[in-house]
């Protein structure tokens, strides 16, 4: 039987990841975390946010690097005879500034 991870201990791995506004590998994270859980289990912790659509993953030749996922919103609307859905991103794109101002702004409470 897999053990349940807390929400805390991923809220702290995201706001880990947010706290790098321009993406991190796996290593990075690992020295980040001294040491405190195993690579594989962060690999297991990292994948679940993923699906969670809490991280965004990215992959460059053979890297991989996580950052927050963006934020989306899913609009549909139906008149008589007409119907759209559309998905966008919240936000507009940054410079590596803002980046790190929006990464500082989600962290949480």
């Amino acid at each position: 039987m897999p053990k349940i991870v807390s929400p805390e201990t991923l809220d702290e791995l995201v706001a880990l990841i947010a706290s790098i506004p321009a993406g991190v590998g796996i290593d990075e994270l690992m020295a980040a975390m001294e040491g405190k859980i195993s690579r594989r289990t962060l690999q297991r912790r990292l994948a679940a946010l993923v699906d969670q659509g809490r991280i965004a993953q990215q992959r460059e030749w053979r890297a991989v690097k996580y950052r927050l996922a963006p934020i989306t919103a899913l609009s549909k609307a139906t008149l008589p005879g007409i119907e759209a859905s559309a998905e966008a991103a919240v936000y507009v794109p940054t410079s590596p500034e803002g980046e790190e101002i929006k990464a500082y702004v989600r962290q949480p409470k």
